[in-house]
């Protein structure tokens, strides 16, 4: 609708034209009270007006002819430009300090801004940093304003967040501009905020002890077999990474990416031929790998040796191949098996289907029927150490042999 030649807000024109109209009856001398009680005339709010006043960049204080109301001396009663507007709202006005607005969060913590800044970016941060609402709890309310150097033991132990779903903050501020906190008293609030034993877990500051957890985290009360599982991922994500930025810097291998979330790496060998038939199944399948935390790499397939079979490359170090089918039935799961025990050398058979259709009955009656070449003894069968079911570009099943 907004797109049509010629379309135009009724809000914005019935805006546009009470400030017109207010302009006018200024300029003649003729103000009609204050611009909030003339937007009231038309039905419109003063906060509406303000927000059309403000995207088009007008004003309304220095207007030929305006004047304020005098002698309340109340600055909320005045009109004041809507930049003004949003700062008082948030209990603060900007300082005027030339090439930056300063502005003071409830007159303790101030902060500089380029001249240039959105003010309503501004004014967003300051009501980040007040939270004075019917949320702050008393404990936290009484350590704001603390004040200490970065040195002081203060804040090794209460540097926010101070609680579950704590909104507390700390701003550096310039030495001298503010006077210090009384460091005793200081930890004693702190101590304070902190007393019930669920929260003394947040006594703690992983960024200066560079640790993930607390002393008294549960993760040190966790099974030391489930230990031994993260620290293992930790080591084999640090593999990957190492993976990745070897492959990067090799001008052998194309498209290599890392996945932060999940760890995958994956990458190509310029010599990886991809067919017209195979190659779209071989690419699901890389995808689907490096999506879930795999290193899948196409490696190189030269052609010029005479009976030499390759396969794809590597998937986590083994050796892998393909095999692609639209549909999942039980005789296309035996086929793509048989496919990749043509290559001998295949440790990891992947089969894709793009269209769906995997069941794991599906699964369970092809495996057993492949599985029962290896008595015929013909090359047909050949013993994986792992296959792969991909599905729809997702991994479905995993099984090792």
């Amino acid at each position: 609708m907004k797109t049509l030649p010629g379309y135009c807000c009724v809000k914005s024109r019935l805006y546009g034209e009470i400030y017109e109209r207010f302009k006018q009856l200024c300029a003649q001398g003729r103000q009609p009270g204050t611009l909030s009680s003339y937007c009231r005339s038309f039905g419109v709010t003063y906060g509406q007006l303000h927000s059309y006043l403000y995207r088009k960049h007008l004003r309304v204080a220095g207007l030929p002819g305006y004047t304020g109301p005098t002698g309340t001396g109340n600055n909320k009663s005045q009109e004041v430009p809507f930049e003004d507007v949003i700062f008082e709202e948030a209990s603060f006005l900007p300082a005027d300090t030339g090439n930056v607005i300063t502005v003071k969060v409830d007159g303790h913590v101030a902060v500089s801004f380029p001249a240039d800044t959105d003010v309503a970016v501004i004014a967003k941060f300051v009501r980040k940093m007040k939270k004075e609402d019917d949320r702050v709890r008393e404990d936290h309310a009484i350590l704001h304003g603390t004040t200490l150097p970065p040195s002081d033991p203060f804040w090794s132990l209460y540097l926010p967040p101070n609680g579950w779903n704590c909104r507390c903050t700390a701003v550096q501020v310039r030495k001298g501009k503010f006077s210090q906190s009384d460091p005793a008293l200081s930890m004693l609030r702190g101590n304070n905020c902190t007393e019930n034993a669920k929260q003394q877990i947040f006594r703690f500051n992983p960024g200066k002890d560079l640790q993930l957890f607390p002393p008294k985290h549960p993760y040190y009360k966790a099974p030391e077999a489930a230990k031994q599982v993260i620290e293992q991922q930790a080591a084999e994500r640090t593999e990957h990474y190492t993976e990745y930025e070897r492959l990067k810097g090799d001008p052998n291998y194309t498209d290599v990416e890392y996945d932060p979330v999940t760890g995958g790496v994956r990458a190509s060998h310029v010599e990886h031929n991809f067919n017209a038939v195979g190659g779209k199944y071989e690419l699901e399948a890389q995808l689907a790998g490096f999506r879930a935390g795999h290193i899948v790499i196409f490696g190189p397939e030269n052609n010029s040796e005479y009976h030499k079979r390759h396969t794809e490359g590597t998937w986590n170090g083994l050796q892998f191949e393909v095999a692609g089918r639209e549909t999942a039935t039980t005789n296309n799961i035996k086929r793509g098996l048989e496919h990749c025990a043509d290559k001998k050398s295949t440790q990891i058979a992947v089969l894709d289907f793009p269209n769906g259709g995997f069941t794991l009955e599906k699964f369970d009656i092809a495996l057993r029927r492949y599985m029962g070449l290896e008595k015929l003894n013909d090359g047909q069968f050949l013993r994986f150490k792992k296959i792969i079911c991909v599905q729809k570009g997702q991994i479905v099943h995993m099984v090792d042999l």
